[in-house]
Formats: C-alpha cells, sequence, structure tokens
C-alpha cells in the first residue's frame, strides 16, 4: 500500500485506474482507500467475483464484480456527511471501455465518523504479475 493527498475525513473521494493479469488460477487483489492505512479500502477481488469494502481489515459490504485481466480497472470510493451523525462510504467500479455506472454497488452507512487520513493505493501480486495504478486523484466533494 502507499499513501497520497490530503488528510481528510469526510467529503472526499479518491480514483485510480488500476491494471495487472492472472496466471493459471492466481489473480491480484487491488484497490483504493481513504482514512488512512486503518480506514476504509475499495478492493477488487476476482477470486471470489467480488468488490469489496473494508473497514480496516474486516469486509463490512460487498457487491458481485466481473474482473477483466489485463484490461484497466477504474476504482471511485468516496466519504461523506449525510446527516448530523451520520456518513456514507460509496464505491464503485468498472473496465476500461464501458461507462461508468450511475449507481453506487457499494453502499454502507456509518454513526461514527470516519477518522481523518489520507487517500491510498493497495495491491496483492497473488498471481506474480506487476499491478499497475494510473490517474490517481482525491476530490474535494464539498461545494
Amino acid at each position: 500500500g502507499a499513501l497520497f493527498g490530503p488528510a481528510e475525513s469526510d467529503g472526499v473521494a479518491v480514483r485510480a485506474r488500476v491494471r495487472s493479469e492472472s496466471t493459471k488460477r492466481l489473480a491480484p487483489r487491488f484497490g483504493v482507500g481513504l482514512s488512512g492505512v486503518s480506514g476504509y479500502r475499495l478492493l477488487v477481488s476476482p477470486g471470489q467475483n467480488a468488490l469489496q469494502l473494508l473497514k480496516d481489515q474486516q469486509v463490512v459490504a460487498s457487491a458481485p464484480f466481473e474482473w477483466k485481466p489485463g484490461t484497466w480497472t477504474s476504482l471511485h470510493l468516496q466519504v461523506r456527511k449525510i446527516s448530523e451523525g451520520k456518513w456514507i462510504i460509496e464505491g464503485r467500479a468498472w473496465a476500461d471501455g464501458t461507462p461508468e455506472p450511475k449507481d453506487w454497488p457499494i453502499s454502507f452507512e456509518v454513526s461514527e465518523a470516519p477518522p481523518a487520513g489520507k487517500a491510498s493505493i493497495w495491491g496483492a501480486p497473488y498471481s506474480g504479475k506487476p499491478i499497475l495504478f494510473d490517474d490517481l486523484s482525491v476530490i474535494s466533494l464539498r461545494p
């Protein structure tokens, strides 16, 4: 993993494009995060055909996702306050060449304020192939 950008707690999004390959039955696991090392991570888990949201190391939400080896995958994770004492963490992923989804397949509400922390990228090259990250960005959602 690697951290980048300013330390924020909410009203922020991270985006990145990621590319890797599989070998035989082994595939990498990769994603982006917000709120520092022990914050929220949006991970593509090809072995489970899933897009997962983790808080620290625990999976808190999951949605089906079909990863395409050897193509760029775009990821978008955001944390925003929706009312007093409530925040929502939303995530989506899509393959290069397809339109960005309008809906959020990953959506998780919390009543505890997210910790302030930097954005991050994560990768586990289980396939033995490199994981490439491109177009990293941190976006303020505040008006």
